[in-house]
């Protein structure tokens, strides 16, 4: 888990996981509002996922983990983000697909197809990789943001 300070107080924090629970927004168009996140708190520990449409469903796909910790003149904060249960199942399930990828059984066939193969191979799987990564990323950025954090130096 990483740690960050913030000159926020405490309490702050834990009255914007109770916004954060009750914030609603349209994740789909012809779908009604739905909750942006799913919190989860036991203090001082918290659990915020963020919700991401689906084609018939809304799915948790990121989620943060952490806990809080209030000194004199700064809030320590130490967070993990990463996938939720369902999205690791999804993935599971694309990285299935990768193994029936074609180019990468015409390289295992026939080397000569290599010259061609495994370079479509690594840009399509840096695409993939952006595409199931980014919204890590974002949801990080956006609650490093929102609570001002900044990373504790060692």
């Amino acid at each position: 888990m990483k740690l960050y300070i913030t000159l926020q107080s405490e309490a702050f924090l834990w009255q914007d996981l109770e916004r954060l629970a009750q914030e609603k927004e349209v994740l789909a168009v012809f779908r009604s509002p739905e909750p942006r996140f799913a919190v989860e708190t036991k203090y001082p520990r918290f659990r915020i996922q963020k919700a991401r449409a689906a084609r018939w469903s809304t799915v948790f796909w990121s989620q943060i983990t952490g806990s809080t910790q209030q000194f004199e003149t700064h809030t320590q904060v130490q967070i993990r983000v990463g996938f939720t249960s369902e999205a690791q199942l999804r993935n599971a399930i694309a990285g299935v697909f990768l193994l029936v990828w074609p180019p990468f059984w015409f390289m295992l066939i026939n080397p000569s197809n290599w010259v061609w193969a495994l370079p479509l191979t690594i840009v399509f799987g840096n695409v993939v990789a952006i595409i199931i990564y980014w919204p890590i990323w974002i949801f990080k950025d956006f609650l490093v943001k929102r609570w001002k954090l900044k990373p504790q130096k060692h």
